[in-house]
């Protein structure tokens, strides 16, 4: 910002908090209308050396240095020193200000969660290049939109959130979100409820959510897929049990399709979903939920509005039978990961369908046309194109751990399969470690995740003879509908790799 040629003023004004002030900090260039910067600052209560700083504020603003930082770091003490929120709206996300965010956040980081004043400058480095300037947010959040990636948005107070679909027009952010925060009590825990057909992958999936501190599981739900609904609760019961994490409620849900005839993955998981390697010592299914999956899933979403992400690596028949009883449930979720679909047509059940959208094709359909929410998919190509070597999978089992032996010991029969001729049709780009639904499980985990995507409207096919169950991709924009997918194209594998290994420590 160019403080030459621009004049400031500082005004007490009444507030309806009574003893407390609102103090404004306006400025315009030359009266131009294309510039305006304000700063507000809400005060709880009046504290001691405002005085002070509002002098040296002072005399910053009249200094007449250009591109003075000093103003706005210095307009964020004063709003920490009285416990307040500071607004910012600009017309631009200019450089400076997501300095000064930089800056703010650092120090808040020093001062009061014991970082250590060495590192100060590494963690400004850090915070300049990944998560402030606007060229970085395609990175983040798919779009060039926000200077702050999605995970720093969610966390402001809803009204303080930019509005859906602006670019640049008005940016409003929250400085010391940090601080308000830790004073409202909110955390930053994500909320998720996972939707299976627990396979392998599946069970690869809902470990590498169970490994990251921050993520909460409010519950599982299990739906017909890789195997029989009983022998998907069974296998979610025993992904439980090795990580130690029994508390987690365990549903129930759709035995079979909303049409046509039930398909099994048995081929690839084994005929009990996991490898067929049983254990005497499983869970038995009496300790799943009396109450169903369908019911669970409106109930957790609706007493967390907002808050609860699905992450969906089945077909999607609960999903379905869930918006049909209760229309209103998509505008309470905070987003919808899914793996599942196709982008190119290519089939890995049918000619042109992907196994989780061809074993209920009309579940599919309800799903990508009702769930109005932000919606993400891993396709099946996308998967194959982001596989990792064998030799990362050696490193990954070999980990001396009772999880890796447990994963060790379902995994072989897929690892197997993996010569198998029709196998080796399917996939897209060669042979290689390919976790399908772990791929939607990390893009709900970490925002930064997803590198690029496609922002497109999605559909099923249901009719045709030989695509019944394939994703359509409506790249010429033909289809009559507003909302859209955000299609995966290109994600941080270094960062999958990370959470894949720490699924099995």
């Amino acid at each position: 910002m160019d403080l030459w040629n621009i004049t400031f003023k500082v005004t007490q004004a009444a507030s309806s908090f009574g003893a407390d002030m609102l103090t404004v900090i306006t400025g315009n260039r030359d009266g131009s209308a294309s510039f305006s910067y304000v700063i507000v600052v809400v005060v709880l209560t009046i504290l001691y050396c405002i005085p002070e700083l509002l002098k040296f504020l002072t005399q910053n603003v009249n200094s007449r240095k250009s591109k003075n930082v000093d103003i706005l770091w210095q307009a964020a003490e004063v709003c920490r020193r009285l416990n307040g929120v500071r607004v910012t709206s600009c017309k631009s996300a200019k450089d400076r200000t997501a300095m000064s965010v930089a800056l703010e956040q650092c120090l808040i980081l020093q001062q009061e969660h014991c970082m250590a004043p060495q590192v100060l400058s590494q963690a400004l480095d850090c915070m300049h290049s990944e998560g402030c300037r606007r060229e970085n947010t395609m990175k983040n959040v798919g779009s060039r939109k926000y200077a702050f990636n999605s995970l720093q948005l969610k966390a402001f107070p809803k009204q303080y959130r930019p509005p859906e679909g602006t670019y640049g027009a008005v940016l409003l952010t929250i400085f010391s979100f940090h601080h308000y925060l830790h004073r409202s009590g909110t955390t930053m825990v994500k909320k998720l409820l996972v939707d299976v057909d627990c396979g392998v992958d599946d069970a690869q999936a809902i470990m590498m959510a169970l490994a990251v501190p921050d993520v909460q599981i409010l519950g599982i739900t299990c739906v017909h897929g890789n195997a029989s609904v009983e022998n998907v609760c069974r296998n979610v019961l025993r992904v439980l049990k090795v990580c130690d994490r029994m508390e987690i409620p365990v549903f129930r849900g759709a035995s079979k399709p909303l049409l046509g005839e039930v398909l099994n993955a048995s081929m690839f998981h084994g005929h009990d979903g996991l490898g067929d390697a049983p254990d005497p010592n499983a869970p038995g299914l009496e300790l799943a939920q009396e109450e169903g999956a369908v019911s669970a899933i409106i109930r957790i979403v609706n007493e967390h509005p907002g808050e609860v992400s699905i992450v969906a690596t089945a077909p999607l028949t609960n999903l379905a039978l869930a918006v049909k009883l209760d229309p209103t449930l998509p505008q309470n979720l905070k987003a919808l990961y899914n793996m599942g679909g196709n982008t190119d047509s290519r089939g890995n059940t049918t000619i042109c369908g992907e196994f989780n959208f061809a074993a209920d094709p009309e579940a599919a359909y309800i799903v990508l046309n009702d769930y109005l929410c932000p919606t993400y998919i891993a396709s099946w190509e996308f998967t194959c194109l982001s596989k990792l070597p064998w030799e990362f999978c050696d490193v990954w089992l070999a980990q001396d751990t009772n999880k890796a032996r447990f994963m060790k010991k379902i995994f072989q029969h897929s690892i197997d399969m993996c010569n198998n001729e029709r196998i080796n049709k399917e996939l897209v780009s060669g042979p290689g470690f390919i976790s399908c639904d772990s791929y939607a499980m990390a893009a709900a985990i970490d925002d930064t995740f997803i590198i690029e995507s496609d922002h497109k409207a999605v559909t099923v096919e249901l009719s045709g003879k030989h695509t019944r169950g394939m994703m359509v991709v409506d790249h010429l924009e033909i289809l009559k509908t507003t909302h859209k997918a955000y299609i995966m194209k290109k994600v941080d594998l270094g960062r999958f790799k990370e959470l894949m290994m720490n699924a099995l420590k």
